[in-house]
Parts: structure tokens; sequence; C-alpha cells
């Protein structure tokens, strides 16, 4: 691997961790932090030739810069809410504080600057032991963190549709009564965030998105999905991955409606990616003959996202 491209990446992640991890009062100094880190990331890059890196800093940068507006333009975490890196830093990073979120030791946070996740708690986490369920790089967390910024959507139960368009032989929109009148599932899985905190033992209620897949009948050429969420949040999968036995949309975690901030009235559930792919708010599940990068991928998140390859950023897609 290129050191340079890797020294790269750490600056973004280091950004990326100053907004998501803000103190609430200290956003506008996180912002700061966070610009300085992006511009000079954007230095190397421009100086690499690596226009495709370049093009997702910018991007990064353009997050920031968006006057404090929630739309499809602002920044979200990496479990599909929004971050609100916004250069202005006004936005606020809301985080549900557990005293044992941590980053994962991985290869990118070995170098990490020592203030650049200041703003999290430093108790002692569960540490994974050997052969265990959590995935390299991971600490498991007690709680269920949230980061995201701005105003949770509103839902309206009467106007709430969820689509399945694009290369499918049955397009269809389910009001949210048809929806969970549909067969529905029980799941129990694990939750693994890309910023390093996982969350095992959690009990899903929704639909699989099997069901979903077979009315929808995927055209032939159909291999790929793009997941529209509100605000113009999305992620995509590959086909096969989406039509999984363990993938959801869901509605209830534990036995209780999700909260609006976990995603009701419905969230996307892909327990064996990153949680970044299982997307909040969703809205429309569009299937595609090619792949079409998602929001978080076209800033530099790695396309696949698998933890257990820790496959967290482009670099290492080769």
């Amino acid at each position: 691997m290129d050191p340079e491209i890797v020294r790269i990446f750490r600056l973004i992640e280091t950004a990326d961790n100053f907004v998501k991890y803000a103190s609430p009062g200290r956003e506008e100094r996180a912002g700061e932090r966070a610009l300085a880190r992006y511009e000079r990331a954007l230095e190397l890059a421009g100086l690499k030739g690596d226009h495709r890196l370049v093009e997702q800093i910018r991007l990064r940068i353009d997050d920031l810069s968006q006057p404090g507006a929630t739309g499809g333009t602002g920044a979200r975490d990496a479990d599909g809410s929004e971050t609100g890196a916004r250069a202005s830093a006004r936005a606020a990073a809301v985080v549900e504080r557990d005293a044992d979120i941590r980053l994962p030791e991985s290869e990118l946070r070995k170098a990490r600057p020592s203030d650049s996740v200041g703003a999290v708690a430093q108790d002692s986490p569960v540490q994974p032991r050997p052969g265990s369920r959590v995935p390299p790089g991971q600490r498991v967390t007690k709680g269920w963190p949230v980061l995201h910024e701005g105003p949770i959507p509103p839902f309206d139960k009467h106007s709430w549709r969820l689509l399945c368009d694009g290369a499918c032989l049955q397009p269809f929109g389910l009001s949210y009564d048809e929806l969970k009148a549909l067969p529905n599932t029980e799941l129990r899985s694990d939750f693994h965030c890309v910023t390093g905190w996982s969350k095992l033992d959690n009990t899903w209620r929704g639909v699989s998105t099997k069901v979903l897949l077979e009315r929808a009948q995927p055209a032939p050429g159909a291999a790929y999905v793009l997941v529209h969420a509100e605000r113009g949040y999305t992620a995509n999968l590959p086909l096969d991955a989406l039509g999984h036995e363990n993938v959801m949309v869901a509605w209830s975690h534990n036995g209780e409606d999700l909260t609006p901030e976990h995603g009701f009235p419905l969230r996307l559930l892909v327990p064996r990616l990153y949680g970044w792919k299982s997307v909040k708010w969703v809205r429309r599940i569009e299937l595609l003959t090619e792949d079409k990068r998602g929001f978080w991928e076209t800033r530099g998140y790695h396309n696949r996202a698998d933890p257990w390859r820790e496959e967290r950023y482009a670099y290492q897609e080769g």
C-alpha cells in the first residue's frame, strides 16, 4: 500500500471524527480542525495527481460549507444519519455517548494524532477476546451510539410509501400498513459501525428483503441496488447482498419500535456489512444493472464494507 495514500486517509478519517464526535458547544472548533485536515489531505492528493481522491475530499469540504440546510447535501454518519459536517460548523452533532465507545485500533488509527477524538469518553471498553464474533478493529459498546445533525425526518403514516423500482419487472409502492402486513420475521444479529464500535445481540423485527425482491422480480441483468433514504442519503449494495436471508427492513429493535434517531419508521439492516450500509429512514429500493456508489462511497468509503476484512476506505479496494 502506498504510504502517502494511507497518510491522506488518516487525515480524512481524523477530520471525519472531529465532526462526528464533537462535544456539544464545541462544534465550531471541531469544524475548524476538520477543515484544516481536509485541506491538507487535498493538497497531498493534488500533489499525487489522484483526481478521484481529490474529488472525494472536495465533496467533504463542500459538505462542511453548506449553510446549515439539512437536505441531501449534508454529510451523514456511517450508518446513514446526517453528521452535519458543515465548515461553518454550527451544525450540532448529536452524540449519544457511552463510556465504552472507542474508535478501532486498525491500521489507520495507529498513527492518528492524539487530539483526533478528544470528545470520546476514556473509560475502558469491553475488549473482544480472540476468536470472538467481534471483527478486527472493533470494540463492544453496551449502549447504542447515535451521531446525527439537524431535525429527524418527520413521519406521516398517511403519505409515507416505500418504493421498489428500477431494473425490475414488477415495481411497486407500499403504504406503511401494507408493508407491516407482509410476512414478518425476527432476526438476532450484531451491528458493527465503521467508526469502531460494535453492538451485540440485537433483536430486530421487520420484513425480509427477500420478500420485497420476490415481489419486485428483478429484471435480467439486475445486479446492484441503490437504497435511498430521506433527504437524499444513499448507499449501494450488490443485489445478492440485499437478498441474503438475514437482511431486512426493520421497524422494531429489542421488542420496541425503533426510535426516530435510530431510523423509525423504517431502516435497512445488513448485519454482514458496516453499519453505514444499514440505511436509516428508507424510502426507496432502486434495482440497477450497473453499480452506482452511494453517499459515503463517493466520499471515499469502501464499496463493499466487510467488517471482517476491515474494508473501511476506498484505497483498500486495490
